[in-house]
């Protein structure tokens, strides 16, 4: 009895270090896409009146360190409005298809929904709620959230960046497990000499108390694919975790569309 009761703990801390990497990846592709958009308006005298949108649509995959695999198609769209001071975003990992020695599974997972605005310069706080899809891979119950975001320029071609975020689960949760996610990232990027190019470097860490944590590190390269005004930017990434037993890899593309 006391095995069995062993190895159901070791299952349940797995799968919150799964769910935590997962999580994960949203938290860094908005973090790398919202300084995109606080380097184009540092960079602009007078923001335009209007609203802004971009489209950001991608491919992912993760090889676990348990033999799992996992495709996703990320995706972000975002509408900037109010000078640039203001910005809703939906997001999330879209279709997933995971293969494990376990089982297969597929669907789409959930969604976030988060209204951001600008209070100052390079500070920005965050509200939200994730709207569960239910199904195979998403969640049966929602969250909300808040969090805080601060980017400044680090001098010559750098700029650094911290994200802070917490993550309330609406679902009663198991004896010892907080209702409550904290997530943190510090993201630095190396902007070249080409417009929209740029190396990204960033270090996240997931952690809830009763249910465990994960870390991971990142480096995405961006750059324009057509020689235009406004062209699409594509990122190329590679994620890392850095949690025993969690050493995934993940491969990652995604191009951002303004219209």
């Amino acid at each position: 009895m006391k095995r069995c009761l062993k190895w159901v703990v070791v299952a349940a801390f797995w799968v919150s270090i799964q769910a935590a990497a997962q999580t994960s990846s949203g938290l860094r592709r908005d973090a790398r896409l919202t300084a995109q958009d606080l380097t184009e308006l540092r960079s602009l005298e007078e923001p335009p009146p209007g609203v802004d949108w971009r489209l950001t649509v991608g491919a992912a995959r993760t090889g676990a360190q348990n033999g799992e695999k996992r495709w996703s198609t990320p995706f972000q769209l975002r509408a900037l409005f109010d000078r640039g001071r203001t910005a809703f975003k939906l997001s999330g990992d879209g279709f997933s298809s995971v293969r494990s020695a376990e089982g297969n599974a597929s669907g789409l997972n959930d969604v976030n929904a988060v209204l951001s605005h600008a209070f100052a310069s390079g500070l920005i706080g965050e509200i939200g709620m994730t709207l569960p899809s239910g199904g195979e891979v998403g969640s049966s119950t929602g969250r909300k959230r808040i969090g805080a975001t601060y980017n400044r320029r680090l001098g010559g071609r750098w700029d650094g960046q911290i994200q802070l975020r917490l993550i309330r689960f609406d679902a009663d949760q198991p004896s010892g497990v907080s209702r409550v996610r904290r997530q943190g990232l510090v993201q630095a990027a190396y902007n070249f000499d080409a417009p929209r190019t740029a190396l990204v470097f960033q270090l996240t860490r997931n952690y809830r108390p009763g249910a465990g944590g994960a870390a991971q590190g990142a480096a995405i390269f961006e750059f324009p694919l057509q020689e235009t005004k406004r062209p699409p930017v594509g990122a190329l990434g590679f994620t890392r975790g850095l949690t025993a037993g969690a050493r995934d890899n993940t491969l990652e593309f995604d191009v951002s569309i303004r219209f």
